[in-house]
């Protein structure tokens, strides 16, 4: 169930759906003037995106949590999106299958919709790890309570324009899932969760380097420090044949260490940054933060920042234009979330088109 306290702007309501007809009808019979609407699942990740600028409804597809389909021999699966990732986890577990996706908090839903697990910036084989790779098709609403299909429920099925992907990262703003179909993948015959601590920042980078370029790259790899003058850590799991695990395992000099559970970002009081960096940019953003400042990054070129206080994360914004990277401010007060470096005339001229022809009454926020 959605926890209203789990929004810091106004919600007029809070309602729930429980099936696909149920959304339809809501949407369908909204009133014009009526507040636009927010769609959620657990409400656990809303201040991870930029704050509506009015009042907004609330509507919660947490309600929606089935696994309406498992083929084990196709490898794929559909699921309603408020389905909670560690609830599909574990019901792929029993079945020897797995989402090759870094687990994450909340719906499955919210977490495509988000889109920051596995982002695909950067080249090499991890980018066929990312959410946007996973997702084969989906049944959704639009926000004039219009039902449509996009993508195939299996892979050889797949053609014409990935239309269903543009839902992958846009924060519910365009559309209401109602059913994701999903590739998997067997769960591994081996698995090694590795870190390396207490690294100069040169050994971190090259080591980073290295592990993303692999001919058979660590299914997820971090890099992460304190302050941007070290110590770094380099963390990160293999998975495949036990004689590959092995074999990368000792050629790195990896330490093994205990997998664990995803950590809520917004238990940090301070700040947070955003982003995405091209890898080859990775050293150029280090040299420029300014002391105390956390650093988290992952192997598909999704990063984030910590700086010390608020004049340090504008600092910041202000100078990652200058190496080529894009970031914006989410983990903050509504007023400053979604503050971000320059975007693309382009890519703006293109979002405004979606939200025009996808949501032209302005339903969703």
């Amino acid at each position: 169930m959605t926890n209203p306290t789990a929004f810091d702007f106004p919600v007029t309501e809070v309602t729930s759906v429980a099936s696909a007809a149920e959304l339809v009808e809501l949407l369908q019979g909204r009133d014009p003037d009526a507040p636009p609407v927010r769609i959620c699942g657990t409400g656990s990740r809303q201040r991870e995106v930029p704050a509506p600028d009015r009042p907004v409804q609330a509507v919660s597809l947490r309600g929606l949590d089935r696994i309406t389909r498992l083929d084990p021999e196709d490898l794929t699966c559909s699921v309603e999106p408020g389905l909670l990732r560690a609830d599909l986890d574990s019901a792929l577990a029993e079945k020897g299958l797995r989402l090759v996706c870094p687990r994450s908090r909340g719906t499955v839903g919210g977490m495509f919709a988000l889109g920051r697990e596995g982002l695909p910036l950067a080249p090499g084989p991890l980018a066929t790890l990312g959410a946007r790779a996973l997702l084969l098709g989906m049944s959704a609403v639009l926000g004039e309570g219009v039902a449509f299909r996009a993508g195939a429920r299996v892979v050889k099925s797949v053609a014409g324009f990935d239309l269903h992907k543009l839902f992958v990262g846009s924060r519910g703003r365009i559309c209401a899932a109602t059913e994701l179909h999903l590739k998997l993948r067997p769960m591994p015959r081996a698995a090694e969760t590795f870190e390396k601590v207490d690294l100069e920042r040169e050994e971190a980078l090259s080591l980073f380097r290295a592990l993303r370029l692999d001919d058979a790259p660590p299914v997820e790899v971090e890099l992460a420090c304190q302050d941007p003058s070290g110590p770094f850590r380099v963390r990160g799991r293999f998975e495949g044949a036990a004689a590959v695990v092995r074999s990368r395992m000792q050629l790195y000099r990896l330490d093994a260490t205990s997998p664990r559970e995803p950590a809520n970002p917004a238990e940090d009081p301070r700040e947070r940054l955003f982003g995405l960096v091209p890898p080859s940019s990775l050293g150029a953003l280090l040299a420029t933060l300014p002391a105390r400042t956390a650093v988290w990054c992952d192997g598909t070129g999704g990063f984030a920042l910590r700086p010390a206080d608020e004049a340090d994360a504008n600092a910041i914004l202000a100078t990652l234009p200058g190496v080529g990277v894009s970031a914006e401010l989410d983990l903050t007060i509504p007023a400053r979330r979604g503050l971000g470096t320059p975007r693309d005339p382009g890519a703006i001229l293109v979002e405004q088109r979606l939200f025009a022809e996808l949501d032209p009454g302005k339903v969703f926020a």
